[in-house]
């Protein structure tokens, strides 16, 4: 069953995939990985504040039809990676 975080991460993936600046996909589907990856694994305090730093990243490519979409799925996953501490 996949945890609340993994739902999360999967939703910015689909945002992605659906309002990503063209040419820009690889670049963003990088930083979901690399925030995925700080978020596994027993995460520490640093560990969470770059997860939560990458899913940042992410809105530099998101298109303004996707913004408002992208900023409650980054609401949401702060929230879920804030609670893994």
């Amino acid at each position: 069953m996949a945890s609340a975080l993994d739902r999360q991460l999967h939703k910015l993936e689909t945002l992605v995939e659906k309002f990503c600046i063209k040419g820009k996909e690889d670049d963003a589907i990088e930083y979901v990985e690399w925030a995925r990856g700080y978020a596994d694994d027993f995460p520490q305090a640093d560990d969470i504040q770059e997860a939560i730093k990458q899913v940042n990243q992410v809105g530099r490519y998101i298109s303004a039809d996707g913004k408002p979409q992208y900023e409650k799925v980054r609401e949401a996953l702060e929230k879920e990676l804030r609670n893994l501490l």
